[in-house]
């Protein structure tokens, strides 16, 4: 597992988590000559791995802990058009989150770990 200087959380920062700038790909671009509304989600999966390569859970915490991530909700807004050729840097900021696991036999948990009991709903 990777491991992180204390003093660098970066999720404790004021500001969005900034990607790598991120070049487009040719064969995302559309026939208006912009990038596909699909591949928006492929940059975002591409940033949030980076992210959480710098949290240390990335594909070693998989690995070691038998345990990942999933993004539950993306909001996307499109603000301009993306050309090939344009640079694309995504910003990410983390809302909330929690630990829960999938009820389905084998999905979510380690072989070994016991089943974890049902959720119940929380009044809001």
């Amino acid at each position: 597992m990777t491991t992180r200087d204390p003093g660098d959380d970066i999720l404790l920062r004021p500001a969005p988590f900034l990607s790598s700038v991120m070049q487009i790909e040719p064969a995302w671009i559309d026939y208006n000559g912009h990038l596909n509304m699909a591949y928006y989600n492929v940059m975002f999966d591409r940033a949030i791995d980076e992210l959480w390569l710098k949290l240390g859970i990335g594909p070693g915490y998989m690995r070691e802990r038998q345990g990942s991530t999933f993004t539950a909700e993306c909001h996307v807004r499109y603000l301009r058009e993306i050309c090939l050729g344009d640079p694309v840097q995504v910003s990410i900021l983390l809302v909330a989150g929690e630990v829960t696991f999938d009820a389905r036999p084998g999905c979510g948990r380690a072989p070994n770990r016991p089943r974890p009991k049902p959720r119940t709903a929380r009044p809001r």
